[in-house]
């Protein structure tokens, strides 16, 4: 009889932290994803834009870097010349 109880009793607790853990994660989440929107906003309301993509786009403007045709082809040739150095070492080996 005592072991029932004690067994009850455990199962209990355990189902009550099961619950709680569950719902410990959700408020972390809901959290998260607050403090993000509320960062977000904060960020769109300073840039002073009218849509949220122009404000993206600005903000991301400084950082874009545009790489020229002829110098990517340049790189794409290297690349491709040191997979057949790396392709004639390794059937050399073989």
């Amino acid at each position: 009889m005592i072991v029932a109880i004690v067994l009850f009793w455990i199962i209990k607790l355990w189902i009550k932290n099961m619950i709680l853990k569950f719902i410990a994660r959700i408020a972390i989440k809901a959290a998260i994803i607050g403090l993000v929107y509320m960062l977000a906003h904060q960020w769109f309301f300073s840039t002073k834009k009218d849509s949220f993509l122009e404000a993206v786009r600005e903000t991301v403007a400084p950082y874009r870097t545009i790489v020229p045709i002829e110098k990517a082809t340049e790189g794409i040739k290297e690349f491709n010349k040191k997979q057949e150095e790396y392709q004639k070492r390794l059937d050399a080996i073989q």
